[in-house]
């Protein structure tokens, strides 16, 4: 009975959720994944936690967790809740949250996420919670990590090859249509590239030499700058699932008396 309502809970959420996409550079290391909001992997241990679980629900428990929103969230606030909680659900990781501005709209973005490993990224928009990033990976193999501007819709990504020497940073931004997309990707060789062959080689010196490519092309220092939007800061997770919901009832609340 447990696993029907919440499979029933798990489908209204899965229609309500956007799609990602897949970034990946030239012969850069970076790859955000491009999965649907639930993969086989998480469905499992989300099956395997409820069922630990299932004894220690009542059914009043269970109809105030999996609510009937007919695929429609009433505001971002519970959207946010419910992504929160199954977030919390599909890992036996510590998950934590934050509640950013990433576009500058009347709606904050969730930021859910394994400090060091992963982060996620969603969005709400007329009853639909969007998924922008979906446990985007960093903190290995050269990924420092994913940035903001805020208020500014731009994403930064640092990512390097060959201990430094190819530097690949690529900007994003979130499209009309609810995804992240690209605006840029800059490949900057900090060698001198004397064969051409775009990967550092013995007798290719470092250091003195910064030379930056977008789509093969060579560009200017000004160019590659035309793409920052301001002052970037790290998109962290600060906050406890706790701490994260306590937030959302003021929000509301705030929301209501302005009403």
């Amino acid at each position: 009975m447990i696993f029907a309502l919440f499979s029933m809970w798990l489908l209204m959420f899965l229609t309500a959720c956007g799609q990602n996409q897949e970034i990946q550079g030239a012969d850069s290391p970076t790859e955000m994944s491009a999965e649907n909001c639930i993969s086989g992997q998480t469905f499992e241990a989300l099956s395997e936690t409820i069922s630990k679980e299932a004894e220690q629900l009542t059914i009043l428990e269970i109809r105030n967790f999996l609510k009937d929103t007919n695929g429609k969230f009433d505001s971002y606030q519970e959207a946010y809740e419910a992504v929160s909680r199954l977030s919390a659900l599909e890992s036996s990781a510590e998950i934590t949250y934050n509640l950013i501005d990433f576009d500058g709209d009347d709606v904050p973005e969730l930021v859910t996420g394994c400090r060091g490993y992963y982060t996620s990224l969603y969005t709400y928009s007329d009853g639909t919670v969007y998924t922008l990033m979906d446990r985007w990976g960093y903190g290995a193999m050269g990924n420092h990590g994913y940035e903001y501007v805020p208020g500014k819709n731009s994403l930064r990504n640092y990512d390097t090859d060959y201990a430094g020497a190819i530097l690949y940073t690529t900007y994003m931004t979130i499209s009309e249509q609810h995804s992240m997309e690209i605006a840029a990707q800059i490949v900057t060789y900090n060698f001198d590239d004397l064969n051409g062959n775009g990967v550092p080689d013995e007798n290719e010196p470092e250091g003195g030499y910064s030379t930056g490519y977008i789509d093969g092309e060579e560009v200017s220092a000004e160019e590659c700058y035309f793409y920052d939007a301001g002052v970037y800061e790290e998109m962290e997770v600060t906050m406890s699932l706790d701490e994260l919901e306590a937030r959302l009832k003021d929000k509301q609340a705030a929301d209501g008396e302005e009403k």
